[in-house]
This record gives structure tokens, C-alpha cells and sequence, in this order.
């Protein structure tokens, strides 16, 4: 995926880039407390370059957890770093259980070098789908290359 600037222009046309659509979901998502969470998935080691340092064992899948203010949504904003494989999950909620339906919103492309052009504007852009839970336990795939954000309402 392609993150520069987040609208570009051409001939006239203007369409959004990649980065537009995870500043969006990140911006409008309602978490404000951070939950604590464990994330297992598979890790590579990524050498060093650009002046970033070596990383051993860094995890294809990163996960931050948020409630918002009145602590009835849970939102769990996660990134499968992995160019061409997904990742499925399970996700365990433990102090919290969601209702039946949850809301997912994924910022993807068919595949890692896939960009927005004028002829093509929303090659990468979000799918907003719904995914059942099962009591306190949900499960997930996200996609390769993917930025995902599960939104959760409380059960009453």
C-alpha cells in the first residue's frame, strides 16, 4: 500500500490515498481508555535500514485496545503486517462482554504494492462488514497488509 499525503490531485480528479483512510478510522473510532490485551502471532525478525535499528521477533499482527468514554464500546484497532498471508484469531474479551454483532471496518487492497490512482481511486479502501460473537469469544481473520478496527457495543 501506498501511505503518502492523505488526498491527491490529478487531472482534475481528486481521490485518497491509503494513509486518508487509516487517519479517518483511527480519528472517528470513540475509544479513549486504553485496555490492557495479549497479542500471540507469528514474528519475523526485520533488519536494520534507514537509521531504524534491528527488531527480532517483531509481530505480524499489533493490536491496541479502547474503550470509550461511558466504557459500553470496546474498539480494537489491529495491524497484520504480513505482505500476503492472513491472520486468523480468536479474540478472548474477559471483563467485557459484547453483544451478539460487532462492527469491522478493514483498509485493504488486493495486494501489499496496490495504490489509489485517478483511473483506479479506491483499489485500497475500507470494507465495513459485521462479525458475530459467541458469548466472550470472537473470531477474526484480518486480512494481509491490512489495518482493521473492531467496534463491540456492551451486552446489557
Amino acid at each position: 500500500m501506498n501511505h503518502g499525503g492523505g488526498l491527491r490531485k490529478t487531472r482534475e480528479i481528486v481521490y485518497p490515498n491509503p494513509v486518508y483512510f487509516t487517519s479517518r478510522l483511527y480519528a472517528t473510532q470513540p475509544g479513549i481508555w486504553p485496555v490492557a490485551l495479549r497479542v500471540t502471532a507469528p514474528a519475523t525478525d526485520v533488519p536494520a535500514r534507514g537509521g531504524l535499528p534491528e527488531v527480532k521477533g517483531a509481530p505480524y499482527l499489533d493490536a491496541v485496545a479502547l474503550l470509550d468514554e461511558t466504557g459500553d464500546k470496546l474498539v480494537l484497532l489491529a495491524v497484520n503486517r504480513h505482505h500476503d498471508r492472513p491472520i486468523p484469531a480468536t479474540i478472548l474479551f474477559d471483563a467485557f462482554r459484547p453483544r451478539r454483532e460487532c462492527r469491522v471496518q478493514t483498509l485493504r487492497g488486493s495486494h501489499y504494492r496496490d495504490l489509489n490512482t485517478w483511473q483506479e481511486p479506491d483499489r485500497v479502501r475500507l470494507f465495513d462488514t459485521t462479525e458475530r460473537a459467541a458469548g466472550r469469544q470472537l473470531s477474526l481473520t484480518f486480512a494481509p497488509c491490512s489495518v482493521t478496527a473492531l467496534t463491540c457495543q456492551r451486552a446489557n
